[in-house]
C-alpha cells in the first residue's frame, strides 16, 4: 500500500481522535455550566469559567475530574449527541481552513502575475 493509499485512513483516525476530544470538552463545558446554574451554593465551581460559545473553559482540577468521571460513566448512546456536535464543529473548522487556504493561494497567484 502506498502512502497515498494510507493517507485517508490516517486522516480518518486523526478526525476520530479529535472528535473524541471535542465531544468530551463539549460535555465538560455543559456539565460545568449546568452544575453552576443548578447548585449556585457549590462554591467549588465558582472559579470555573466557560466561554460564551462554550469552546474553552478554565476550571480547578477537581471540577474537571468530576466532569470526566461523569463522562466515563455515560453510555455511548448518551454520548452520541456530543459526538455529533463535535463532528459538526470539526467539519466546519475544516471548511473554514479550506477557504482560508484557497484565498491564500489566490493571493499568491495574483502576486506572481
Amino acid at each position: 500500500m502506498t502512502d497515498a493509499e494510507k493517507a485517508p485512513d490516517a486522516e480518518k483516525t486523526y478526525f476520530e481522535e479529535k472528535s473524541a476530544l471535542y465531544a468530551a470538552a463539549i460535555f465538560r463545558n455543559e456539565y460545568i455550566t449546568t452544575h453552576k446554574a443548578l447548585y449556585p451554593e457549590d462554591k467549588s465551581f465558582a472559579e470555573s469559567i466557560v466561554s460564551p460559545g462554550g469552546w474553552w473553559s478554565s476550571y480547578p482540577d477537581h471540577v474537571g475530574d468530576a466532569a470526566d468521571n461523569r463522562w466515563e460513566k455515560m453510555t455511548d448512546e448518551k454520548k452520541a449527541p456530543y459526538y455529533a456536535k463535535a463532528k459538526e464543529v470539526l467539519e466546519d473548522n475544516q471548511k473554514e481552513q479550506s477557504v482560508k487556504e484557497e484565498k491564500a493561494a489566490r493571493r499568491r497567484r495574483r502576486k506572481v502575475k
